[in-house]
């Protein structure tokens, strides 16, 4: 379901964009400590490339997050089980509608017209 699904991506991209601002000052320093420009410069493509790693994560965090936040609000919870309900009624109705080996089943007995 789309609001389980978007609950566990926005949980772990923000849990990748926490690590990846966790490193940045390790990467600061990296730059800082370089003595050769060639070593700072390989440095500042790897932490490019990390950032541009992080932006993808927060990008998708933030495509979920208000998704997330309704899922996981207490006030929505009585909400969500009912459109669970819903949903689960609905495929059982769509199932039944596709079954091409139903049978009619009399609910009384009609009498032979004679």
């Amino acid at each position: 379901m789309l609001m389980e699904n978007a609950n566990a991506l926005y949980t772990m991209c923000k849990a990748e964009v926490d690590s990846y601002d966790e490193k940045t000052l390790d990467w600061v320093h990296q730059v800082e400590n370089g003595k050769l420009a060639s070593q700072r410069s390989k440095i500042a493509t790897a932490f490019r490339e990390e950032r541009l790693k992080r932006r993808e994560a927060k990008d998708t965090m933030l495509m979920y997050e208000k998704i997330q936040r309704f899922y996981s609000d207490q006030i929505n919870s009585g909400t969500m089980k009912r459109i669970k309900t819903l949903l689960s009624q609905q495929k059982q109705t769509e199932a039944y509608i596709k079954d091409e080996h139903k049978t009619y089943k009399s609910r009384r007995k009609l009498s032979d017209p004679d």
